[in-house]
């Protein structure tokens, strides 16, 4: 592949990436073939939600230290 393009070629599984690698891959990189028509769009979009999620869980982590929450009491009937 590297000799036909005359580039140095990495293949990796994106689907083990962390989503900010994922996506400089998607970005930077060169899309050499895509079997799928859209599939580059959807690993796109996907790796976006991923670093969104992981920011949304972040910030959540970040105001629900144990510090601040408080033990749940037994519900009395």
């Amino acid at each position: 592949l590297e000799f036909k393009l005359g580039i140095p070629v990495d293949v990796v599984p994106l689907t083990e990436l962390d989503p900010h690698f994922k996506l400089s891959i998607l970005t930077r990189g060169r899309l050499v073939l895509e079997k799928t028509p859209g599939l580059y769009e959807a690993l796109l979009s996907q790796a976006f939600d991923e670093l969104q999620l992981e920011e949304l869980e972040r910030a959540y982590s970040s105001k629900t230290s144990p510090e601040k929450t408080t033990p749940m009491q037994p519900h009395r009937m």
